[in-house]
């Protein structure tokens, strides 16, 4: 293996950095002198007066020549100014994995590990990615890697340092000493078809079509009641047809025909918005699903096994998910469903969901509702749809399994027009009534000599917040018919001694109407949504203008979340690899839709907007007001 590596020094070097843009002239000067720390000297001296867009590079190579010079401190620190100051910058990645080299300190683990693995190669200083993949190559070894794994990460070590003669001396000798002391790999305790399947999917992987066609053969016979055995015969279709795995390849699944083509459309402009944000890193091919599952199972088919995708965004629909899922699952290629519905992900690990759900919206309300303000009682009014009933399920077993209680709950048509017969299910509000009844307390006390003044009846309205898993145009209506029949909702008051109750729902309430429709009633509500066109930050600003220009109006939380999706799959791409380890280790810094990665369960994991309504619109929720302290009585207690 030494005389290997010692010969890829005499292989055409690489150039310093893969399809970056020209380095400004001071960091070629830079690189030509023996001083590396002279040379960081001269591109920190030059920041000052260079571009704008030159500054983020002479940041970054003075931090690569401190690294080398033997300055860690000072290399974080301008890896740190890079990655912060100009986080739009293609210098921000390697800046990023700057960091992470010089924390891994010769040894990498951790966080420190993904991120070494996930940041790509283009725009990273020659030297930076050989340290990486030197790094890479030990933790490699460490794990008791294969032989292979190891020399091929090796290789790249050796590839990268080849312009830089101090670098290729340092890093081969680090390589020629991990060659001696790679582990073999330990023997597999594994089924014997898990194995033979695995084996199947690593030819596969590596473009040997020839073996993984006769290993998939060979599998029925050897493994008839076998699992895999439907695996094992895609992978056999996919050596017949010659066409190898793709990696930048990912085709994305949707019924771009029939009544749901509309919606399609714009998640496909979000998605092909998505990619180009990220570079343009990934070849986009679009397969429509008619909205059908058996046009999705071909579609996928088509794309994965004729055409090589690598990985699949969609499809859309439940339906169509609910019957592709399993297919994906047997070719061995990771889906990224488009659905709501948790359920596709029983198919197995292949299969990943990248919309809300409703559990997570609920789960997020509550977290507000519940634990930070202390409501413990619900109320739910619910439509008799399928959404409506499920999310009143969800919401009544997770607000039981947190200690909490639903005293009241009624459901209605959506058709009907007229909601005050629903608002009467909910409790009697006869208060002409409730006066005699107090009345009546008051002279039993004074007839017992009692204090009448501290009779107090029970409250009419036992729980503290009305959930509704409706939209917001139902919902203005359920809020009238509510305080029609006195229900103290919003900021109406039928009664002095009533408390205000506060109404609860979810990202279809997301809508400026929902103030001008419901007034008063509804002011204060809190819903819950993964993304809100009303934030100043940065990332969706720039997502608006940038949707905006495509001529497709105001987006929705469902082109927000596509969008955010095809960035974080182009991450995984860039990250290359094992497609499974790369997904669940990708994060993303500046999402739009609450996006930050996936969570153990495959499914997006979300800081979420948690939104009110007040006399100016829909706002962004603020924090609960303080309780006040009692006021001491006259005896100071």
């Amino acid at each position: 293996m030494k005389g290997l590596l010692r010969g890829l020094a005499a292989l055409p070097v690489l150039l310093l950095m893969a399809a970056a843009p020209q380095l400004p002239a001071p960091v070629e000067k830079a690189l030509e002198m023996k001083n590396r720390g002279a040379g960081a000297e001269l591109l920190e001296a030059a920041r000052d007066g260079a571009p704008e867009s030159e500054r983020p590079w002479l940041l970054l190579y003075a931090g690569e020549l401190r690294r080398l010079a033997g300055d860690p401190a000072a290399a974080r620190a301008h890896f740190e100014a890079v990655a912060g100051d100009y986080p739009a910058s293609p210098a921000k990645d390697a800046a990023v994995l700057g960091m992470a080299v010089v924390d891994a300190n010769g040894s990498a683990g951790g966080n420190t590990l993904a991120t070494l693995q996930l940041v790509g190669d283009t725009s990273v200083p020659a030297t930076l990615n050989a340290d990486r993949y030197l790094l890479l190559a030990r933790a490699k070894a460490a794990e008791g890697g294969s032989a292979s794994d190891v020399r091929a990460l090796s290789d790249k070590a050796v590839r990268f340092s080849a312009d830089d003669k101090e670098c290729a001396k340092r890093v081969l000798k680090a390589v020629d000493t991990l060659a001696d002391v790679t582990p073999a790999a330990p023997e597999s305790k594994d089924p014997a078809d898990l194995q033979a399947v695995r084996a199947i999917r690593a030819a596969v992987d590596a473009g040997d079509l020839p073996q993984a066609g006769e290993l998939a053969a060979a599998f029925p016979g050897r493994f008839a009641d076998s699992p895999f055995v439907r695996e094992a015969a895609y992978a056999a279709r996919r050596a017949a047809s010659g066409t190898k795995v793709d990696p930048d390849l990912v085709a994305v699944l949707l019924p771009m025909t029939g009544s749901y083509a509309l919606p399609a459309e714009s998640l496909r402009a979000a998605i092909e918005l998505g990619n180009q944000h990220a570079g343009g890193r990934l070849r986009l091919a679009f397969f429509d699903t008619g909205g059908t599952g058996e046009a999705c199972i071909k579609a996928l088919e088509t794309a994965t096994i004729d055409q090589g995708a690598s990985l699949v965004i969609g499809p859309l629909l439940k339906e169509e998910a609910l019957q592709c899922a399993p297919v994906a699952q047997a070719i061995h290629v990771p889906m990224l469903t488009l659905t709501s519905s948790e359920e596709v992900l029983a198919a197995g690990d292949q299969v990943y969901r990248a919309f809300p759900s409703t559990e997570q919206l609920v789960e997020a309300l509550l977290s507000e509702t519940f634990d930070v303000r202390g409501m413990q009682r619900y109320a739910i009014v619910s439509p008799t749809t399928p959404f409506g009933e499920n999310a009143a399920r969800i919401f009544a077993d997770a607000v039981v399994a947190r200690g909490g209680s639903v005293p009241a709950r009624t459901a209605y048509d959506p058709a009907q027009k007229d909601f005050r017969s629903t608002a009467k299910a909910l409790g009697k509000k006869d208060y002409k009534e409730r006066g005699g009844e107090f009345a009546r307390l008051r002279r039993e006390a004074e007839a017992k000599r009692q204090d009448p003044g501290k009779v107090v009846l029970p409250p009419l309205i036992d729980y503290d917040a009305i959930f509704i898993p409706d939209s917001y145009q139902r919902v203005a209506l359920l809020a009238s018919a509510l305080a029609f029949e006195e229900f103290p909702v919003g900021r109406f008051k039928a009664h002095r001694e009533d408390h205000s109750l506060i109404l609860l729902g979810l990202n279809a309430w997301n809508n400026d109407e929902l103030a001008r429709r419901g007034g008063t009633y509804v002011l204060d509500s809190i819903f819950v949504d993964a993304f809100d066109a009303r934030a100043d930050d940065a990332p969706t600003a720039a997502f608006l203008v940038a949707w905006r220009a495509t001529g497709k109006g105001d987006p929705t939380v469902v082109e927000a979340a596509a969008y955010d999706t095809a960035r974080l799959v182009a991450a995984a791409v860039a990250a290359g690899g094992d497609r499974e380890k790369a997904l669940a280790a990708v994060r993303l810094s500046d999402p739009v839709a609450g996006t930050l990665g996936f969570d153990d369960k495959r499914q997006l994991s979300r800081q979420w907007r948690l939104l009110t309504v007040t006399k100016a619109g829909v706002q962004p929720l603020g924090p609960p007001e303080p309780i006040e302290p009692a006021e001491p009585d006259n005896a100071g207690n």
